[in-house]
Parts: C-alpha cells; sequence; structure tokens
C-alpha cells in the first residue's frame, strides 16, 4: 500500500502548511495562505515551464534518495518517458525518447503510471487521413506525450511535469490521478527562464523558445499547492528545501 498523508498525514499536511506560512522556508511559498493541501497525498508532482528549475529540484531530491535510507525507503523518482525527439543536453538520467507506438505499447502492458499530452510548436505529418476524399499523409498541431514508467510498490513516486499537466487536464491519465497529488510548482523569472534555455538546449529554434515564454511561470504558482522559488540568489536554498519538504510529507 502507498503511504498516505491520511490521519498522520493530516497532521503532517497541517504541520507543512504552518511551516511554510510562518515562512520556516526561504525559497518555498503559497500563492495565498488559504490554499489547502490534499487530504491524501499519492504523488508529487514537481512542475513547471521550461526553465523553471524543476529538474534541478527533482535531482537534488534524487541525490537525497542515494543518500538517505530513510528517504529512500518512501520516496522514488520514475523515469520519464517522451515522443519528441531527443534534443542536445536532454537528462538520460531522467528521461526515456520513445516513438508513439512504443508509449501506446507500454501503456497497454500496464507498464505507465501517470501520462498526458501537449501541444509544441510547429505542426507535425500523421499518416492515414484522408482528407477531401485524397489518400495520403496530413499535417496538424504538433501533440508530443510525457508519461512515467510505473512507480515501485509502496512509495510515493515524485513527477516532474512540464505545465501541460495542469492546462490540457482532459488528456492526464488515469483519471482522478491529481486530486491526490500535492502539486510543486518550480518558479523563475523570464529573463532567468530564457537564459537557461538557452544553455541547457541550444538546438531549440527562436519559435519554440518564445513559446515557451509565453507560458508565465507565475500561472502554475497560481494552480499548485506549494511553489519553490528557484531565482537567483535562491538556487541552493531551493535545492535543499524542497528535500526537507519531501522529509515532511
Amino acid at each position: 500500500m502507498p503511504h498516505y498523508i491520511g490521519e498522520t498525514i493530516n497532521r503532517r499536511a497541517d504541520a507543512l502548511s504552518i511551516a511554510v506560512r510562518d515562512r520556516k522556508f526561504r525559497s518555498v511559498t503559497m500563492w495565498t495562505d488559504e490554499t489547502a493541501l490534499p487530504a491524501k497525498i499519492e504523488s508529487v508532482i514537481v512542475m513547471g515551464e521550461s526553465g523553471t528549475g524543476k529538474t534541478t529540484l527533482v535531482n537534488a531530491l534524487r541525490v537525497a534518495l542515494e543518500t538517505d535510507a530513510s528517504l529512500d525507503d518512501r520516496l522514488t523518482i520514475p523515469k520519464r518517458i517522451i515522443t519528441r525527439p531527443r534534443r542536445k543536453n536532454d537528462d538520460l538520467i531522467e528521461n526515456m525518447f520513445v516513438t508513439p507506438r512504443r508509449f501506446d505499447d507500454l501503456i497497454a502492458r500496464g507498464a505507465v503510471s501517470l501520462h498526458w499530452e501537449r501541444e509544441l510548436e510547429g505542426t507535425k505529418t500523421y499518416p492515414g487521413y484522408v482528407p477531401m476524399g485524397e489518400l495520403g499523409p496530413y499535417r496538424k498541431p504538433r501533440i508530443e506525450r510525457y508519461g512515467f514508467l510505473r512507480p515501485e510498490e509502496g512509495k510515493i513516486p515524485i513527477y516532474s511535469a512540464n505545465s501541460a499537466i495542469l492546462w490540457n487536464t482532459p488528456t492526464v491519465r488515469p483519471a482522478g490521478i491529481l486530486d491526490t497529488a500535492l502539486i510543486v510548482a518550480a518558479y523563475a523569472l523570464d529573463e532567468t527562464r530564457l537564459k537557461r534555455m538557452q544553455r541547457r538546449s541550444p538546438d531549440l529554434t527562436t519559435a519554440e523558445v518564445q513559446k515557451r515564454l509565453g507560458i508565465r511561470s507565475y500561472l502554475s504558482m497560481v494552480h499548485s499547492h506549494l511553489a519553490i522559488i528557484t531565482e537567483e540568489g535562491h538556487e541552493q536554498d531551493s535545492k535543499r528545501e524542497v528535500v526537507e519538504l519531501m522529509r515532511m510529507i
């Protein structure tokens, strides 16, 4: 059975809420003091727009799990699977790149837990459509799919997700999974995000960068339970405090 924040968990959630509201953390915040944490937490989703620092936060947690048995006993970080083409500097510890057919196969085998879709810049050719009575491929807005391999039994999974998991909720499966997820948004200013994207993904086109910057990172804060500021001056605090946060659940 997974670990829940149930009765004990409610007390822990209350303690966590109080710690954040009382400013016990330097980089962790809530959009409003009225934000209620889920009564039952079955997963944690660290999410945010491109360049907000979510991978850095999850990597800090990955290191903590490798060095702290008490965390490793309760938490796990599943591998993320993606249908988009691999880019320069993509993190292969975090990500596995697959074809759409392979993605479907993994779902059919029950190997995938959480998954969703995201519309990206540009268009994509899809075979097998018959437009206006003519056989042949056609192009439509580019949709890529994201998901995670099934986590270890009995542990709370920590997922690292782009913001489409909130903006495209009709595609999120299994249905209802967000209801029991603690959603933690990574936040950084757009200027910082731009620098990070240029450094991390130099092969992104100008159109791709602008599409990503078009989604403002504060919007994720509004729709999350907690937010972690990863701006300059907060980098070390945010990595340390995301680990402290996970200890409290």
